[in-house]
Formats: structure tokens, sequence, C-alpha cells
């Protein structure tokens, strides 16, 4: 019996192996990561909302807390003749023992990028594909002024109280300090749940007076994803 020459064995298993992680074009395939915003229909996520508003003329703070549930509903073809989704916002004032419905927002995602679409402002809140200082314009969709985010920390750990995101994605959106303004806003999103936090400050304060202006946190705190 002939035997085989162990060099061309090694040969054969090589291509072997590199055949089974090569798809019909020849390329090299590699694992696909969960998206950061999945879209499944009757999956949802509840937030905590805080919202402080500075009353600088009567030197008061309000605040307003409540929860927000968004609910991926049916989804359905849009006037463009694409695949969007309904999404359901209610709100709760009772940490969630009733909920009473607000409004639907519409959220859209394609090879290119995440658009949703709140009481008829569309803006883009995700651009694929997702790196590091890539920045776009999250209102070129509508009428407002420019707004830029670019991302940071791709992948990183984000930690929210006693829970670990460890794949997610920061959208800076704004970080602007001086002695008198404040303007953050920053949203973070993980892999296979879409929206974990947004932060918004947007503050006034002049030498010797009381802070004016409003900031707000969203964050979550269940999910079934």
């Amino acid at each position: 019996m002939m035997k085989l020459n162990p060099l061309i064995f090694i040969f054969f298993l090589q291509v072997l192996l590199f055949s089974w992680g090569c798809g019909e074009t020849g390329q090299l395939v590699y694992p696909s990561k969960a998206s950061f915003y999945p879209t499944k229909k009757d999956k949802f996520i509840i937030y905590s909302y805080e919202e402080f508003n500075h009353d600088a003329f009567n030197s008061s703070t309000d605040t307003t807390t409540y929860w927000i549930k968004e609910t991926i509903e049916t989804p359905f073809i849009d006037q463009e003749k694409d695949s969007s989704y309904q999404l359901r916002i209610d709100y709760s004032y009772d940490e969630g023992l009733n909920w009473e419905f607000q409004y639907y927002a519409v959220i859209k995602v394609d090879n290119y990028s995440l658009e949703r679409s709140d009481l008829d402002v569309k803006r883009i809140k995700l651009s694929f594909p997702v790196k590091d200082n890539k920045s776009w314009d999250i209102n070129m969709l509508n009428s407002q002024e420019t707004q830029y985010g670019f991302y940071q920390n791709t992948d990183g750990l984000y930690r929210i109280k006693d829970s670990l995101f460890s794949e997610t994605v920061i959208v800076n959106l704004g970080d602007q300090e001086d002695i008198i303004f404040t303007i953050f806003e920053e949203e973070v999103y993980a892999r296979g749940i879409g929206l974990i936090s947004r932060k918004f400050r947007d503050i006034e304060t002049q030498p010797g007076k009381y802070k004016d202006g409003i900031e707000y946190t969203k964050t979550i705190i269940r999910s079934n994803w």
C-alpha cells in the first residue's frame, strides 16, 4: 500500500480548514457581532428618567422623574419602500405599576444607519460601520441645525450602577464647558440590547447667580432582550 507523504497530508489539511472559513466568494467569513440596535417584535426596554429644570430667576430647581417603556411593534413598509418598525412609547409615574401611552416613534435599521423618528423629527442615531472617531450629522434628515456625533470607546466596558455591559459604544453629541456654559450630550449603546444610557446638560451659570437650564438622564433598568 502506498504511503501518503506527511507534507502532502498537511497541505491538504490546511486547504480544507481554509475552505471552511470562506464563503462562496472565497473571502474569509468571520462571526458577525450582535447589533448595537437589534430589532425584533415585542422586545422592550424600560428606562428611568430624571430631569432637573434650573430656574435662575426664582433660584430654584424642579425635579421630574418617571419610567419610559419602549416596545418594538409590528414591522411595516414606509413611504420610502423600506422596512421599518413602530416603536410604542409609554410612561409610568408609579415605577411600572401603570403605564400611559404617549406616542409612536418609528425606527429603521439598514446597512448604513439607524434612523429614528420621534414626533415627526427624524434623526440618524447610529451610522454604520461603527468605529472610533467616525462622525456624522444626526440632523441630516430634518430641518434642525447641524449636530455631529462621533464614536468613542467602541466595544468597551460601561458600568451602570451594579450592571457591567461588556460591548458598548459611546456616541459623543457635544461636550463643551467654560466658566459660564456647560453643554453635554451623550448616548451609550450595548450590543444585543440597544440604547442603555442618555445624558444631557445645557446649563448657564452666571457668577454669583443661580444656575439656569436643563439636565436629564435616561438609564436602562430592565429589558427582555
